[in-house]
């Protein structure tokens, strides 16, 4: 079997009869050889590996797989004859056997509630801070849980109440591109990519009936109890794709997915509430906060954070516009605000904050001036 050669303009359509009965050649060693391209088809984990121009198959083996002849494979499972054309920048799918991996961990920066990491033979323990979450591994959040995941090159991932969120695989590759792939089984969860991926970097998370795709943004994905998926682009540009249909969300919109249907036309997220409801400096518990009016709202949504970027959450409440949003308990400190606005059809808008506020509920202790130096004691100073 002759080498792949560099890639060329496309092939005239007709195919010729050398490369028909290629084809069929390759389609009996699939049929005799089921660990390998047949395998794959079976269920094998395909990675999407970047076509750049100027390279061929044989370059893709020599950088990410583990043998050289592994392009045969390769081509196979992509379905490519002699003389072998891919076309620049779109993706191969490789095998993940056959590529030189690093495993890669996310890091607990932050756990609030009741958190539990679920391993892959079905063990169960609490999840706390600093610990790391591995391929396999899937994070279950109670009813009032969160926690904040730090992910390779400063992606932040955090995970809302009465959720099932799983890392399938997480690694980096020997050009030191990252591809993580996720699921979310039910509740919530945002997704903060800081910086822009790279061409070979990739980024997904499927739940039961979509997949989206980033490549540099922020954006919320949650599942509803009607079994349908909400994707709200807060940032950048998410892709979003179900039953063969794939759309693009702009910041500010967004889209609902239901069983067995294409993606929703995108939408505008509603506008995001005001903010100057919230003081700086708050006395008493309950503390009340005035949630501010809002023409598109059924509800105003307050999280309050222990850090400006609105990663580790520490309290979650909402309230209809106009009235009032309680907070029963939170120990004295230093506090991040955030509001949004949620829509009747459920849509959330972009953040308002982060808003500083502080709780000082216990007065500081008096101030006792030393006396001063030779003073008569009792004497007026």
């Amino acid at each position: 079997m002759k080498p792949p050669h560099q890639p060329l303009p496309l092939p005239d359509p007709r195919p010729s009869a050398r490369s028909a009965l290629l084809c069929l050649l390759l389609v009996l060693v699939a049929a005799w050889l089921p660990g390998r391209a047949a395998g794959a088809e079976r269920g094998e984990v395909l990675i999407p590996i970047h076509v750049a121009a100027g390279t061929n198959l044989t370059h893709i083996a020599r950088d990410y797989c583990r043998a050289p002849g592994d392009w045969r494979r390769i081509a196979a499972i992509n379905k490519l004859a002699e003389p072998y054309l891919i076309i620049r920048e779109t993706t191969l799918q490789v095998p993940l056997s056959l590529l030189v991996t690093e495993p890669l961990t996310a890091r607990v920066a932050a756990i609030n509630g009741t958190v539990s990491l679920l391993a892959a033979n079905g063990s169960s323990t609490p999840l706390g801070k600093d610990d790391t979450v591995a391929a396999g591994q899937t994070v279950v959040t109670g009813p009032y849980g969160y926690t904040h995941l730090i992910l390779p090159d400063n992606t932040y991932t955090r995970v809302e109440p009465d959720a099932r969120f799983t890392i399938n695989y997480l690694f980096r590759l020997k050009d030191a591109t990252i591809k993580a792939d996720f699921t979310l089984d039910r509740g919530g969860l945002v997704h903060w990519v800081r910086q822009k991926l790279r061409a070979n970097d990739s980024f997904q998370t499927k739940t039961p009936i979509a997949v989206t795709g980033i490549r540099g943004t922020e954006y919320r994905l949650k599942t509803e109890e009607i079994g349908a998926n909400l994707v709200e682009t807060l940032r950048g540009r998410v892709e979003v794709a179900a039953t063969g249909r794939s759309i693009a969300l702009a910041a500010g919109q967004g889209t609902r997915v239901r069983p067995g249907e294409t993606p929703e036309w995108p939408r505008a997220l509603p506008a995001p509430p005001a903010g100057q409801t919230i003081e700086p400096l708050y006395r008493t518990l309950p503390m009340q906060i005035a949630a501010p009016a809002h023409a598109q709202a059924r509800q105003i949504r307050l999280r309050l954070t222990a850090d400006d970027q609105g990663q580790a959450t520490v309290l979650d409440q909402t309230a209809a516009p106009g009235t009032t949003l309680i907070v029963p308990s939170l120990a004295d400190g230093a506090y991040f605000a955030f509001l949004t606005a949620i829509d009747g059809d459920g849509f959330e808008s972009a953040p308002t904050g982060p808003s500083a506020l502080t709780l000082r509920t216990v007065p500081p202790a008096p101030l006792i001036p030393a006396p001063k130096a030779n003073a008569t004691p009792g004497a007026a100073t």
